[in-house]
């Protein structure tokens, strides 16, 4: 087999696409612990099973700049996922509040192993 058949072989179909993974800190077990009644969160726990992945635009110099932009929608995601009641969340939602309930994971390449198209923004 030739190297450039063997290449071919293994190339894998890349998705336009970045992926930024947030991981909660111990700053957003500690909010979501206090708003309300229910089973009491562990970090270790959610650093295994609330990780989210978000799928944004294609960067060339790093996420930096788009997650400045856009941490806001990011984290009020993040609180609404936890808690619908608008009066639970932190009132400073800034920049600096986010890095401190999250720990940001930043993966330029995104590959796509399904088999079916990938489906959604109003599928």
């Amino acid at each position: 087999m030739s190297r450039s058949a063997h290449a071919d072989e293994f190339a894998l179909p890349a998705v336009n696409r970045s992926a930024l993974v947030l991981a909660p800190t111990q700053a957003y077990v500690d909010w979501a612990n206090s708003c309300g009644p229910g089973p009491q969160l562990v970090l270790s726990e959610m650093r295994d099973d609330a990780l989210t992945v978000y799928l944004i635009p294609e960067v060339d110099v790093g996420p930096e700049n788009w997650l400045r932009e856009h941490y806001l929608a990011l984290f009020e995601q993040e609180l609404h996922a936890w808690s619908t009641d608008v009066s639970t969340w932190p009132r400073a939602r800034s920049f600096a509040s986010f890095q401190r309930f999250f720990t940001v994971h930043f993966h330029p390449l995104v590959f796509d192993m399904g088999d079916e198209p990938i489906a959604g923004k109003g599928d």
